[in-house]
């Protein structure tokens, strides 16, 4: 009895060449699309497969692919990326990724960031970052007779406190137990609240005076 042998197709996701026996799985970044495939094909940058695929998955925000991956590579911190993309692009000045790499944000205000930065610092003593997304903090600077000043992470500057000046570090410091004439104590045991504070003309300490406050009339 006679026996005929008939070729079988492959189906999607697998191969064969000429005169193979049997039918191959695509292997691990390849694909092939139809019935009767000789070969697969290489996923395209921005994709990815794994083996026996019958087609190609896009690479998900936050993460990026080349060309034949058998899967998707996750942006670094300072990076992001949209869905199928080749590549994460670094996040401008200003900017932070967010957290699932998945754009970047702006830097709160108080903060700053360089291009490709993976956090947002804080501006130190005596600078401030008023607006959001900033690229540099700004030095406080002698406004109005008074000096101002901040503290670390501020958006603001601020008046040192009662019994302080701001020093040419931009730091607020204590002021002397007498500066200008006045004894800084006794200035502080009257008036009403808050009570009489030191007033600062200049970054010297011998430049504290006390600024008297008037009582409310009730």
């Amino acid at each position: 009895m006679a026996y005929s042998k008939r070729c079988q197709s492959c189906t999607a996701g697998r191969y064969a060449s000429t005169g193979a026996p049997t039918c191959l799985a695509c292997s691990p970044g390849t694909h092939s699309t139809t019935e009767e495939s000789s070969a697969c094909m290489s996923c395209v940058a921005g994709t990815k497969s794994d083996e026996g695929a019958s087609s190609c998955d896009v690479c998900d925000a936050g993460t990026y692919s080349t060309p034949g991956s058998a899967s998707c590579t996750g942006c670094d911190r300072g990076k992001s990326s949209s869905a199928g993309s080749d590549t994460c692009t670094f996040c401008t000045a200003g900017k932070v990724s967010n957290t699932d790499l998945t754009a970047c944000d702006n830097c709160v205000a108080g903060t700053f960031s360089l291009t490709g930065s993976s956090e947002c610092v804080k501006c130190e003593t005596g600078k401030v970052a008023e607006q959001e997304g900033s690229t540099e903090c700004s030095t406080c600077r002698l406004t109005r007779g008074s000096e101002y000043s901040s503290y670390p992470g501020s958006s603001v500057c601020d008046l040192c406190i009662v019994g302080y000046f701001m020093d040419s570090n931009g730091n607020c410091a204590t002021c002397p137990t007498s500066a200008g004439g006045f004894v800084i104590a006794t200035c502080l045991g009257g008036g009403i609240p808050p009570h009489p504070y030191s007033w600062v003309l200049g970054r010297s300490e011998r430049r504290c005076l006390c600024w008297r406050l008037v009582r409310m009339q009730e």
